[in-house]
C-alpha cells in the first residue's frame, strides 16, 4: 500500500511526541530518549524522584497503578513495591550520571491501617533507595527519614536507640538501649505527653540528638504511632533521626 508522504510525516511526529516510558524495565532506546529529553532541560519522569505511594482500603498503589490488595501485605518487604521503586531508582541514576539522588517519596496511608502493615510499606520504600519519606496520614503530615544501616562508627561506639513502646499491660513507655542492652527505661506512662516529657528530661543536656535511631514498637492504628513520634520529636532534640520499627527486615540489602 502506498503511504501518503504527509501521513508518514504525521505518524513520525506522533511517535516523537508520545510520552516517554518511565515505569518498568527500560531498554536502550527508552533510556536514550530520556537522556535526550533531560539534555534539552526537561524532566520526563518526575515520579522517579517523587513517587506517590497510596495505601488505602482498596490496596497499595504506586503512581496510580494498583500493585496489590491490602490483605496480601504481610510483615517485611513487599516485592512488587520494592522491585518497582528499585527499578525506577536505577533508571534515574542511569539517565542522571554523577547527580545526587535526592528523592522524597510521598506516602499517603489510611490512618486506621495497622502499624505493622504501614511499616512494611515504609521499609520496602526505604530499602529500595527512598529513605526520606513524606507521610500523609489523615490530617497529619510528617517527614520521616527511615533508618537504613550504614557503616560502623569510626570510633567503634555502639549507637543509642530510643524505643517507644506499647507494653504488654497496655501502658506506653520508652527505653534507651545500647547494643541491645537497656541503659534506662521509663515507668509505665499514660498518654503521649508523659512519654514525650520523660524522653525530653533525658535529653535536656544534649547539644545533639540523644539517640541515633528511634524504634517504634507499637501496635494499633498507624496514625497513633505517628502522633506519639511527633509528640516526642516536638519535646526532644530528635529531628532528623532515623526511624524504624521492631520486626522490620534489616537483612534487605541497602541501596548502593
Amino acid at each position: 500500500m502506498r503511504v501518503i508522504p504527509w501521513l508518514a510525516l504525521a505518524l513520525a511526529m506522533s511517535a516523537c511526541q508520545r510520552a516517554p516510558k518511565c515505569e518498568g524495565e527500560l531498554d536502550d532506546r527508552d533510556l536514550e530518549r530520556l537522556r535526550d529529553l533531560i539534555e534539552s532541560g526537561k524532566e520526563p519522569c518526575p515520579e522517579h524522584l517523587h513517587p506517590k505511594i497510596v495505601l488505602d482500603r482498596g490496596g497499595l498503589a504506586l503512581n496510580g497503578k494498583r500493585l496489590t490488595s491490602r490483605d496480601a501485605i504481610g510483615r517485611g518487604r513487599i516485592p512488587p513495591l520494592f522491585s518497582a521503586l528499585k527499578q525506577n531508582r536505577e533508571s534515574w541514576k542511569t539517565t542522571h550520571p554523577g547527580r545526587s539522588f535526592d528523592a522524597e517519596p510521598v506516602l499517603s496511608i489510611d490512618p486506621q491501617t495497622d502499624t505493622a502493615i504501614a511499616a512494611s510499606v515504609m521499609v520496602s520504600t526505604a530499602f529500595a533507595g527512598y529513605p526520606n519519606q513524606k507521610l500523609m496520614v489523615g490530617k497529619l503530615v510528617l517527614v520521616v527519614p527511615y533508618w537504613v544501616p550504614g557503616p560502623p562508627s569510626p570510633d567503634g561506639a555502639s549507637p543509642v536507640e530510643l524505643v517507644l513502646e506499647r507494653r504488654a499491660n497496655g501502658a506506653l513507655g520508652a527505653r534507651f538501649m545500647i547494643a541491645k542492652v537497656v541503659r534506662e527505661w521509663s515507668p509505665d506512662l499514660d498518654g503521649f505527653a508523659p512519654v514525650a516529657d520523660w524522653v525530653a528530661s533525658r535529653c535536656v543536656e544534649e547539644s545533639k540528638p540523644c539517640a541515633s535511631a528511634i524504634v517504634l514498637s507499637l501496635t494499633g492504628p498507624f496514625v497513633g504511632a505517628l502522633e506519639l513520634l511527633q509528640a516526642v520529636q516536638s519535646r526532644a532534640p530528635l529531628q532528623g533521626v532515623g526511624v524504624r520499627f521492631t520486626g522490620d527486615r534489616p537483612e534487605i540489602p541497602a541501596p548502593g
